[in-house]
């Protein structure tokens, strides 16, 4: 700016421009501010006029004072940490690539959850007596449902057998096991052809009756042989 004080020389290492600090000398027009054109880089360092300001960097840069664009970019990319990435040819400041839990290509924005990186520590609380499952019938989003007493009291059972002990209950075996492969109907009789080998003989017809077959191995049914009998009984009351 025209008109400023001068009293001391611009310097830059092992450089002095001008030979000795003195007052400026007031621009032409009486002080009127002088343009960047008329003293621009081609300003000779003299201290007897007041160059503008953009004239003094220019001239500093003439000096040898100023970088290149590689030394710059250089500059810049060792400014920054490794959250930052400078690409020298672009030349541009990137994010860096994400690693560890959450990935990212560096320079993008569009983030992943690693595998196998979401502790529980992570997850959202839960109730107690409640799980992760889902209630709902149908494909969806997991919620959390609730473990009844009863169920609680079997979580840690091992097997069927231990299952059934807690809840006090018959304990599994060939005859339950036989015993559940039956279709059992309407009038049907349950009886065993072996140890732990059930049978089920079918209702009869009316008139039949329950026998023993001949090789005294499983019941049956039969016409009764003598048909019926009918037995009549008098009683007498008597009185005292």
């Amino acid at each position: 700016m025209v008109g400023a004080n001068m009293t001391t020389p611009l310097t830059r290492a092992g450089d002095t421009i001008g030979a000795s600090p003195v007052s400026p000398k007031a621009a032409p027009g009486g002080g009127a501010s002088v343009s960047d054109l008329i003293y621009s880089s081609l300003w000779n360092g003299v201290t007897n006029i007041a160059p503008s300001k953009n004239a003094v960097y220019d001239k500093i840069e003439t000096l040898g004072g100023g970088y290149t664009d590689e030394q710059a970019q250089d500059a810049v990319g060792g400014m920054v940490d490794a959250s930052l990435a400078y690409v020298d040819a672009t030349p541009l400041l990137q994010r860096a690539a994400l690693t560890g839990d959450v990935t990212a290509s560096a320079g993008s924005n569009a983030t992943t959850i690693a595998d196998a990186a979401v502790t529980l520590a992570k997850m959202a609380n839960l109730a107690q007596d409640q799980f992760i499952g889902r209630v709902t019938a149908s494909t969806g989003v997991p919620e959390t449902a609730t473990i009844t007493a009863a169920a609680r009291t079997v979580l840690d059972d091992a097997n069927v057998a231990a299952m059934l002990a807690t809840l006090g209950g018959q304990p599994l075996d060939a005859t339950l096991t036989e015993l559940a492969a039956q279709t059992i109907t309407e009038g049907c009789l349950l009886f065993g052809v072996a140890a732990d080998d059930l049978s089920v003989l079918a209702k009869g017809t009316a008139g039949q009756v329950l026998t023993m077959n001949a090789g005294a191995t499983a019941p049956e049914w039969a016409a009764s042989a003598g048909g019926t009998t009918s037995i009549s009984r008098t009683f007498a009351l008597m009185g005292a």
